[in-house]
């Protein structure tokens, strides 16, 4: 299985960046279940997924999307449990996170 995450990783980030709604919908779920069953393998992976997540949410038309927020914050969610305890306070994972989850809070979301 670990020789199978990078690439479904990759591809499923270039989906997210370069699809409709339905799309990036489907492709940020995946990437959800992804980190939840790969656990600590996904960890290299954290950094491209969070700055994806936070271009995702400051794009003007992703407030017009049901579900997205939720998706968003389980995958966010998601990513501080791989991290685990390499999720420092000050750390490049805990900046990202805290971004995404701003945002959302700006923006309406369900944080």
């Amino acid at each position: 299985m670990q020789m199978l995450i990078t690439p479904t990783v990759v591809t499923l980030l270039a989906v997210v960046r370069g699809a409709s709604a339905p799309a990036k919908l489907w492709a940020l779920h995946a990437l959800w279940v992804i980190g939840n069953v790969a656990g600590p393998t996904y960890i290299q992976h954290v950094p491209d997924t969070q700055s994806t997540m936070l271009a995702v949410l400051l794009q003007d038309e992703a407030y017009g999307w049901p579900g997205l927020r939720p998706t968003l914050g389980r995958l966010a969610n998601a990513m501080v449990a791989v991290m685990g305890p390499e999720f420092q306070l000050g750390s490049d994972a805990y900046v990202q996170t805290k971004a995404i989850i701003r945002e959302m809070q700006v923006g309406g979301g369900c944080v």
